[in-house]
């Protein structure tokens, strides 16, 4: 499992670690310049292998051989593996990685800016956020108004710590960020704030919705051919300390008759901030938990016929598939929580709040998909772009501002 709790043992070894490959890269990128056209992708803490960062990095080695470019994993099991697939990747407590990224020129970030550590402020490097998802929930902990504060002493020590030997850099540094609509570009300036700008330009990570034979050779579970694919992917509460999402019709025996009758396949996939919490875990011949199974998100949604979540950005992803999404607010987070604006008036047909309604727009979007589906103006209100040149777009619009070409 990747996300794990660490023991105080494993804590201190790992602030040990960043102690020393943090002074080392200090002393480097006072030595080293940066190198023209030489990139450093990375998401999820290093951690996994996904989200926009991952689909430039393709896009780039596909379309762009003279540029240097490689992922930095945390882990040297994340770099075997990208390398197996032929995938440049560092890790980023070793040598060669510090000195891979304190030659670099720029950084992409998608999961948060230290998704890469150690890429300290330097003369001609820059910063690309490449937003970890659409802009709809509002998280405290990232709004400009809550970044990087802490009231403790702990907390404080902790800044102070990963300033001087992790990063010094964070949003404010970032050159801009790709947007997908002109509805939804003040709300990820809000969220990203301190004035960054936003470019609509649509969002990598989606190309590949377009790109059937990439997607055909992904990760992906068996026993699917011919079943009708249901996904439920509800975010986080409160950041993964709250409580882990019930699974839908688990003890429902008439609903799980259904779909057997209807030949449908039920998955939940919890947001990995949960996956600490998660215990007595339920699956069966027709409800199928794939959260530990680490399957990219973007490939899940490309298999669901329909997808159900919350607060979460993904069905915003999915609009482009114009397949039924189905929005289950079971409970009060809208009150602890809150979002950025009102997605009801968009989806009037498939709005829940209990089991029975969820169950009854799943029946309607199973018999009628065409009516269950977003139209196309709701489309177009969170989407300019529906096509799998976001990649391009993002890659000219970076040569533009940094190369001036």
């Amino acid at each position: 499992m990747l996300y794990v709790k660490e023991n105080v043992i494993q804590r201190i070894a790992r602030y040990l670690s960043e102690v020393f490959c943090g002074t080392v890269s200090r002393v480097l990128n006072l030595i080293l310049p940066v190198r023209e056209r030489h990139w450093v992708f990375g998401s999820d803490y290093g951690r996994s292998f996904r989200e926009s960062s991952k689909y430039l990095l393709l896009y780039m080695l596909e379309n762009h051989k003279d540029y240097d470019c490689c992922f930095v994993a945390d882990t040297a099991a994340l770099k075997k593996e990208l390398e197996s697939k032929g995938i440049p990747a560092v890790t980023n407590n070793s040598i060669r990685g510090i000195v891979k990224i304190c030659r670099a020129d720029a950084v992409f970030c998608s999961q948060n800016m230290n998704d890469i550590r150690y890429a300290f402020r330097k003369k001609g490097r820059s910063y690309y956020y490449m937003t970890h998802g659409l802009p709809y929930k509002i998280c405290r902990e990232a709004l400009p108004a809550k970044s990087h504060e802490s009231s403790s002493l702990k907390g404080r020590l902790l800044e102070l710590f990963g300033y001087v030997f992790c990063q010094d850099y964070d949003m404010k540094d970032v050159s801009f960020v790709p947007g997908t609509s002109d509805f939804l570009a003040p709300h990820l300036s809000r969220v990203i704030g301190h004035g960054v700008p936003v470019k609509i330009l649509g969002t990598p990570r989606n190309d590949m919705f377009f790109n059937h034979d990439f997607m055909k050779n992904e990760k992906w579970i068996d026993g699917t051919d011919g079943k009708k694919i249901i996904t439920y992917m509800p975010t986080h509460r409160q950041y993964g300390n709250g409580q882990v999402t019930p699974t839908p019709f688990e003890k429902n025996i008439a609903v799980q008759q259904w779909f057997r009758e209807h030949n449908v396949l039920f998955l939940m996939k919890q947001h990995p901030n949960m996956i600490t919490k998660m215990t007595d875990v339920f699956s069966n011949d027709v409800i199928k938990d794939i959260t530990e199974l680490w399957i990219d998100p973007q490939v899940v949604m490309y298999h669901s016929d329909i997808l159900i979540s919350d607060y979460s950005s993904a069905p915003l992803d999915f609009l482009i598939f114009r397949r039924p999404t189905i929005y289950y607010f079971y409970d009060d987070y809208k009150e602890t929580e809150g979002s950025l604006y009102d997605v009801i008036p968009d989806f009037p047909n498939t709005i829940c709040y209990s089991e029975d309604e969820l169950f009854e727009c799943i029946r309607k979007s199973i018999e009628h998909p065409d009516m269950m589906s977003p139209t196309d103006e709701v489309v177009a209100k969170y989407h300019k772009f529906v096509d799998d040149k976001s990649s391009e777009r993002y890659y000219k619009a970076v040569v533009a501002e940094k190369y001036g070409e």
